[in-house]
């Protein structure tokens, strides 16, 4: 799974592949868990997270400049 799977959402390859990396850090921790549920939920509002230098604040604002 790489970021050419999401080309439907705008947003910079650094940015989508970060995001996967953390969706499949915390899938196996889900798997590793004694959950009952037969798969991982996010919610709606789950917040994100980004690790990457190329990003900006301006006015309480988080902008990238990989745009």
């Amino acid at each position: 799974m790489s970021s050419a799977g999401f080309e439907e959402i705008d947003l910079p390859s650094a940015i989508k592949n970060q995001d996967i990396r953390e969706v499949k850090a915390l899938y196996k921790l889900f798997l590793k868990s004694s959950s009952d549920k037969e798969n991982i939920e996010f919610k709606d509002n789950q917040p994100i997270c980004y690790n990457n230098q190329n990003y900006k604040i301006d006015n309480h604002i988080s902008s990238t400049s990989l745009y």
